[in-house]
């Protein structure tokens, strides 16, 4: 992701520590027994916002937007990947 979105070290630095923030917290989601699925799933669109509002204030307006297209190309692949873990369960 950094060299295609041509971050600089200090960016690097900083989207390292928020994604890695981020998995954290989503396994730790995942992890928490006391929510329900429609919990989880909403808890879980409020981190991606946020996450979102952060990025938006680390990258540039032009990265920002190859970061949210670099996503959407990955996000068919992800539930693609989903559909064929829930056919095998």
């Amino acid at each position: 992701m950094s060299s295609e979105l041509n971050l600089t070290s200090d960016q690097k630095t900083k989207v390292t520590t928020l994604m890695e923030g981020e998995a954290k917290q989503r396994k730790e989601l995942r992890n928490d027994t006391s929510l329900s699925r429609e919990q989880k799933r909403e808890k879980g669109q409020v981190m991606m916002a946020d996450q979102e509002k952060k990025l938006k204030q680390i990258l540039s307006p032009d990265q920002f937007q190859k970061w949210q297209k670099v996503r959407q190309e990955f996000r068919p692949r992800r539930q693609e990947g989903q559909s064929a873990e829930k056919k095998t369960e």
